[in-house]
């Protein structure tokens, strides 16, 4: 496995090294802490007492340089070993997400923290929940974890994150032995501070929501060549690969056709005729049979989504915008226990600049309360009974409720695709970097010619899948889905 790979699996992003000192005395301690909200970090009380002065480190290479950011702590009333810390003038795109889920013995959980023999090299476990402490009340702790055969003594990992899919259902506080692990839970820590947990908006996301799986979809045809996030708004290159040089683009439009029933038919036109797959694909094909060019670039954004995001309900609805009637796919994701609503925008043109262009006239011509409000509308109209989290979900429906107040955020991804001379031009030894510059000449210009205030107010999360050739892509894919 890559580092990369490892990096996003432990979630590198959002655990750090934490330092407690004090000026008077000299005392100076290390453990580890880990962001749970853009401005707190969570770790072992234990590696604070008697200091009055925290900071924590971004990166390994921080730490070897001194370059710190002020924690100040944030007290409560529990003698539990778990502290809460706020940046005093700093914040992350980043956090990990706190989970009151309870776990079966034997149960594989991960962990990542900085012992004091690694320095300052992250150090990722994967452990089994040992034992659990339900009614004991002598133990000011949860549950055990084995250790990791990696790790020898596990000073300075007092509070790592224990991580189950992707968020942490608890803290790591002891080592007992050459053995066990103490942890303390995340239901722990929220019962022991509520009033903390309210006044900073700690969610503490249920069992249901972690273990949701979303409803199964086609192989994509798309893989990312490049996750360009170091600036906003964040970027993904995608492509579709090469065979001997050959721009597969027969693999894509066969790939594609198997995702039409997934975009085109809505959710109970799918649960009429779940048992037919037949009639699925006559149907969903009737409805592209005079689709045009940006219909398939919508398509490509469904699937983008799809692709890489745990979408819950999926609305699909015509759309009639000044430039004409389009599909267009409203998705409704749950992230880290808050509602998010996507409002898909794709823009298929010649060149780059072309087609950023147009997508930032679709952006400006959909981000209005009239737009949304038809969208939550059709979202009501499909909301299928047995859909998951529909008590949650409710409030989007709610029209007492003032608009932007019935979710928690709105994303709008983008899909452009251009005739790119990376493409082109293909050469595998010099792809990736030309691909890199289309990224960025793509960046610049969104944001040279979007507005401040959108930018404020939206999540652009945006997909650039560099073409050979539009129009060809174009015929090739109405005739791969012709019946």
């Amino acid at each position: 496995m890559s580092y990369q790979s490892t990096s996003t699996e432990f979630q590198f992003e959002s655990i750090f090294i934490i330092e407690a000192l004090n000026e008077k005395t000299g005392v100076h301690k290390r453990g580890t802490c880990f962001t749970i909200s853009n401005t707190s970090v969570l770790t072992a009380k234990h590696t604070l007492i008697d200091c009055n002065s925290f900071r924590f480190y971004l990166t390994g290479e921080d730490f070897k340089t001194g370059n710190f950011i002020e924690l100040e702590l944030i007290q409560h009333d529990s003698d539990w070993d778990f502290a809460i810390l706020k940046m005093t003038n700093h914040k992350v795109e980043k956090y990990i997400p706190l989970s009151d889920i309870e776990l079966a013995r034997s149960t594989r959980v991960k962990s990542c923290g900085f012992p004091a023999e690694s320095s300052h090299i992250a150090s990722p476990i994967e452990v089994e929940i040992n034992n659990h402490y339900p009614d004991d009340e002598t133990h000011l702790y949860n549950f055990e974890l084995t250790q990791s055969p990696t790790i020898d003594k596990y000073h300075g990992m007092s509070g790592s994150p224990v991580l189950y899919k992707e968020h942490a259902i608890g803290v790591l506080v002891v080592q007992r032995g050459s053995s066990i692990l103490k942890v303390i839970s995340t239901k722990q820590i929220a019962q022991e501070a509520p009033t903390l947990f309210q006044l900073y908006d700690f969610d503490v996301i249920s069992q249901d929501e972690v273990e949701y799986v979303s409803p199964p979809h086609p192989m994509s045809p798309f893989f990312t060549r490049i996750d360009c996030r170091k600036d906003t708004p964040a970027i993904k290159g995608l492509e579709i690969g090469f065979d001997k040089s050959i721009w597969r683009v027969d693999s894509l439009v066969n790939l594609s056709r198997e995702w039409i029933i997934d975009y085109a038919l809505s959710a109970s036109a799918k649960k009429a005729s779940e048992n037919m797959p037949m009639t699925q694909m006559q149907e969903a094909i009737k409805v592209f049979y005079d689709c045009d060019i940006d219909t398939m670039c919508d398509l490509f954004l469904h699937i983008a989504i799809r692709q890489s995001h745990k979408t819950i309900p999926i609305v699909n609805k015509v759309f009639n915008f000044t430039n004409g009637s389009t599909l267009s796919c409203t998705h409704i994701v749950l992230e880290k226990g808050k509602i998010e609503i996507w409002l898909g925008v794709s823009s298929i043109q010649a060149n780059l600049r072309d087609a950023t262009s147009k997508a930032i006239d679709n952006i400006n011509e959909i981000f209005s309360v009239k737009d949304i409000e038809q969208r939550l509308v059709l979202i009501t109209q499909e909301m299928d009974q047995t859909w998951p989290f529909k008590e949650k979900l409710s409030r989007i429906t709610d029209s007492k409720t003032p608009l932007f107040k019935r979710f928690d955020s709105l994303v709008i991804p983008v899909f452009l695709t251009h005739n790119s001379k990376s493409i082109i031009n293909y050469s595998e030894a010099s792809f990736e970097k030309n691909l890199q510059s289309e990224l960025d000449e793509c960046r610049a210009l969104l944001k040279q010619n979007f507005s401040h205030e959108i930018v404020e107010l939206i999540d652009l999360k945006v997909f650039m899948f560099p073409s050979l050739n539009n129009s060809d892509l174009f015929s090739k894919f109405k005739e791969g889905i012709s019946l």
